[in-house]
């Protein structure tokens, strides 16, 4: 089963979690001070542990104390639990098609291309003093490639040739979204992006074999450098991101590419910008800082 459990990552569930499922497996009756001594996890903690796997019937436990704590029917526990993480997804975009079927003074502005998608990210760029990323899988932000041109455009050739892009592809429109990162840092602005980590593998691989350890640890550094003087926090999570989501406190911008084609839609509403920003926080609370990855 240890597949299944790297899998259920995925659905929210970290180290710690895990850890209890795989000692409790199979059909294991032990006390919470036992669970501590075979997991490792501190005593101050283990209760947060159980009782989140309780709250989602994933273990069970006694009915009088001393308590113990045990899983049985597995894989009955496993689909109910997925059952319930897909009505929590659904819940969430039944809130938001609501508000859009709901009357109020907000607009839609339909993506249809990586040349649309571009200009609608630099709007995003100018509103307010702080923005959330959240960056499909596949993908790093603009903000983490290297400050020189030069290197910048190399970077991002050397990405391409890997895997097809979202945004633009030209030589001046990457020089345009990388100034205007730039600029908002350096005007302060808070910039909070979210990253996959196999984005983040996949991209330092291509780098590594590409360009060379060189450049990969030249980069790494300036990365960490960047995040250090200016309002920039970049985590990363273990789920799969199949869409590319910019939030600013004015608009929404979310956007796919399928078969080579970017689409998607861009929303002023405050209410969708709300819930937008509630999925930011959700993904942040499972994630681990980049600094981590290095």
């Amino acid at each position: 089963m240890q597949k299944v459990f790297e899998k259920l990552r995925a659905f929210g569930l970290k180290d710690r979690h895990l850890s209890v499922l795989e000692i409790l497996s199979p059909n294991k009756h032990l006390s919470a001070h036992e669970i501590c001594s075979l997991t490792k996890i501190p005593r101050g903690r283990i209760y947060e542990v159980l009782n989140f796997l309780l709250s989602y019937e994933l273990i069970s436990r006694s009915e009088k104390k001393p308590y113990v704590y045990h899983l049985d029917m597995l894989r009955e526990r496993i689909s109910d639990f997925l059952q319930v993480k897909f009505d929590e997804l659904l819940h969430k975009q039944n809130e938001i098609l609501t508000l859009l079927s709901t009357k109020q003074n907000y607009s839609i502005d339909v993506v249809h291309s990586a040349e649309e998608f571009a200009m609608h990210q630099l709007k995003i760029f100018s509103d307010g003093r702080e923005q959330w990323d959240v960056v499909r899988s596949g993908s790093i932000p603009f903000v983490l490639y290297p400050r020189k041109l030069e290197d910048a455009l190399k970077m991002r050739r050397c990405i391409l040739a890997h895997r097809e892009s979202l945004s633009h592809t030209t030589h001046a429109m990457t020089h345009l979204a990388l100034k205007s990162y730039r600029d908002a840092l350096e005007h302060k602005k808070k910039i909070h992006c979210i990253i996959t980590r196999k984005s983040l593998e996949a991209n330092i691989g291509y780098i590594t074999q590409d360009l060379g350890k060189k450049f990969l640890n030249k980069w790494k550094k300036e990365m960490m450098e960047l995040i250090e003087h200016y309002p920039l926090e970049v985590h990363v999570v273990q789920e799969k991101i199949p869409f590319n989501i910019l939030i600013s406190p004015s608009r929404v911008s979310v956007t796919l590419i399928h078969l080579g084609v970017t689409t998607g839609v861009v929303i002023n509403d405050p209410n969708v910008i709300r819930l937008y920003k509630e999925y930011y926080d959700d993904l942040r609370q499972k994630a681990r800082p980049l600094s981590e990855f290095f």
